[in-house]
């Protein structure tokens, strides 16, 4: 799990930074609802998901393949006890959002650190 700073989570969210949990896309499977999914692609070639009935950003991908899926851990019907690992794409934060963690840094995704 992770907090993202790009600006398409930002924009997706209207938040400083989205909570993450990075999955296979094999591993996602929606139980309901499909049907009510739209999804776009951004200016920045990553693909976002969101629900017509209730507005919320569900799942986040690249067009890589096989890119992983980015579930945002706050739609989750379920109960999950993970916690966030790092901070990604913090070359996108906000300026007048201050991280005061110590968690990870990475300046692009999990594999270019600061």
């Amino acid at each position: 799990m992770s907090h993202c700073h790009c600006v398409n989570c930002r924009k997706a969210h209207a938040a400083a930074f989205s909570t993450n949990l990075e999955i296979h896309p094999r591993q996602l499977t929606f139980l309901r609802g499909k049907d009510s999914l739209r999804s776009y692609r951004t200016d920045s070639g990553s693909h976002t998901a969101f629900c017509t009935t209730c507005g919320s950003t569900l799942v986040c991908w690249g067009d890589g393949d096989p890119d992983p899926t980015y579930v945002c851990a706050a739609t989750l019907d379920t109960e999950f006890h993970g916690k966030p690992e790092f901070h990604i794409f913090v070359s996108g934060r906000v300026p007048w959002h201050e991280i005061r963690d110590q968690l990870p840094r990475f300046e692009r995704n999990s594999d270019d650190p600061i």
